[in-house]
């Protein structure tokens, strides 16, 4: 068990209980959280319970039971302008307060898992799990209702043997979802639902995919890995107007893409290893991101939205040194370079009323990072991103920004971590830079970067059965007053409302208690 308190009224308790018995285990989670919040209009409160059980249905069988319910509700402040953010950054955009902008999510999850081994070569898993939602929203002056449910299942087939030649790993699978439900538009009164219902809609969406991958070992310390995945998604959308007169109204998409993938992998030691990797993904737009301009009529899904397709390429060396008669006891690393190609990226467009398709981007850059362990006492890590982010062909209504750079992405990202260990004493200071970026396409709008300084001590020690440990810190040091995020491409409406204020200097105090029973 442990608990938080801190600044701006928070107040966080955890609750994890677990127990093995002769054929499995159980384990509880419940979370439940507070937080005033330090802007206007940013409370948060969250409940939350998770259960795992675990049997163990024969040898070669088994098998999970996942079972959750979640209680989120939060505020939203909104954008403020430039000015509005140096004058007074604790307060809320003023449409948002007028209009208590909030979500409250309240999601139950049933959940199977079953793995089951055929032999030393063959293991299967299957999963099937079901989601309910009910979700409530103050949004774009309409107060929404959604009742929603959510079904999904997976089938994976693994074949592995080590005792023949190359060492073959086969991957075969498919997995599936469906969401479908209602969604209630009211009119918004004093920020709650008020009497007059202005659309009744439904919305569904199915993605799924089939993918492959193929592992072997043609010499010793060399692994290649290739294969890919199809992936398919497909939007509905159905409006029921009020009239016998009036039909309803229907729209769809339909989205699918491949996806190759290949690695390959050489073992310099043990340890320590470098690697070349082609990969990619598909991005499932959200439905606030299927919706139309509002500016379109008779359209009911966005005709300007194309499936977002992503394709990497990485190269790069990681691994772990140890050293003896040296005051560095290991050192963990990872270097990478990286390019990154984007086709239709999906963006934002007037605050996200709604969004639509790029043609192209690209990211290039490069990562490293390390965890550097002492001979005594003192354990020091650091993280450190370079990207280079462009629209590589782009053209809208406000130009052509091809070659500008895509808004949203700092060019640099940096942590340094130290960690000072006296027992029973435990000193932790974090360094976190963020570089600077664009807020919108044109890139007029510039953020400027920050570095804050987060700084905890805390104490452990055992007392019978007990292990009891105390932390209290402070994040925000120097009580730096910077940009934490930003709403892309905001309304061009000047001054532009585009700023998220971060938190200003804030304490935290916790306790933890863990109890054995054995």
């Amino acid at each position: 068990m442990s608990s938080v308190f801190g600044s701006f009224g928070l107040f966080q308790v955890n609750l994890k209980f677990g127990s093995n018995f002769e054929n499995g285990e159980i384990t509880f989670y419940g979370t439940s959280s507070d937080f005033d919040g330090w802007r206007e209009n940013s409370t948060s409160r969250k409940r939350q319970v998770y259960s795992v059980l675990r049997l163990n249905a024969g040898k070669p069988v088994d098998l999970k039971l996942i079972t959750g319910f979640t209680s989120n509700l939060f505020y939203i402040p909104g954008p403020l302008t430039f000015d509005e953010f140096i004058s007074n950054p604790s307060k809320s955009n003023s449409v948002y307060l007028q209009r208590r902008e909030r979500r409250y999510n309240r999601i139950g999850k049933i959940g199977i898992d079953l793995t089951s081994s055929f032999g030393q070569s063959h293991t299967f898993n299957a999963k099937l799990y079901f989601v309910p939602k009910v979700l409530q929203r103050s949004e774009r002056n309409t107060f929404r209702d959604f009742n929603r449910y959510f079904l999904g299942a997976g089938l994976t087939y693994v074949y592995s043997n080590e005792n023949v030649p190359f060492k073959p790993k086969i991957f075969i699978g498919y997995d599936d979802s469906y969401q479908d439900g209602t969604i209630l538009f009211y009119s918004l009164k004093n920020g709650e639902r008020g009497d007059s219902l202005r659309t009744n809609k439904r919305e569904s969406a199915r993605s799924g995919g089939f993918f492959t991958r193929f592992e072997f070992q043609p010499l010793n310390k060399i692994f290649l890995s290739f294969g890919g995945r199809y992936d398919f998604q497909k939007y509905v959308s159905e409006i029921y107007p009020a009239g016998v007169k009036r039909e309803t109204q229907y729209d769809a998409l339909d989205f699918n893409h491949f996806t190759p993938s290949l690695s390959v992998l050489f073992k310099i030691s043990e340890s320590n290893s470098v690697y070349l990797t082609l990969s990619g993904g598909l991005e499932n737009p959200a439905f606030n991101e299927v919706d139309p301009p509002p500016e379109l009529k008779n359209v009911y899904l966005n005709p300007f939205l194309k499936p977002m397709s992503s394709q990497t390429v990485e190269s790069g060396f990681k691994g772990v040194l140890s050293f003896n008669g040296f005051f560095i006891s290991g050192l963990l690393y990872s270097f990478s370079i990286f390019q990154i190609k984007v086709k239709n990226e999906i963006v934002p467009y007037a605050n996200g009323s709604w969004f639509f398709s790029a043609g192209e981007s690209r990211r290039n850059g490069f990562e490293f990072g390390s965890k550097i362990d002492f001979k005594k006492w003192v354990d020091l890590n650091f993280a450190f991103t370079y990207i280079s982010a462009k629209y590589l062909k782009y053209e809208n209504d406000f130009g052509d920004h091809s070659g500008k750079f895509v808004p949203g992405i700092p060019k640099l990202w940096g942590n340094l971590g130290l960690k000072l260990e006296i027992y029973p004493f435990i000193f932790n200071t974090e360094v976190l830079y963020v570089g600077r970026y664009f807020a919108d396409d044109q890139n007029e709008i510039e953020v400027k970067d920050y570095l804050l300084i987060n700084s905890s001590a805390g104490v452990g020690f055992s007392l019978w059965r007990f292990q009891i440990s105390f932390i209290a810190g402070i994040n925000n040091l120097t009580n730096k007053s910077y940009i934490a995020s930003v709403f892309v491409n905001p309304e061009r409406k000047f001054p532009y409302a585009y700023i998220e204020p971060g938190l200003p200097r804030n304490w935290f105090s916790g306790v933890s208690i863990r109890f054995n029973f054995e």
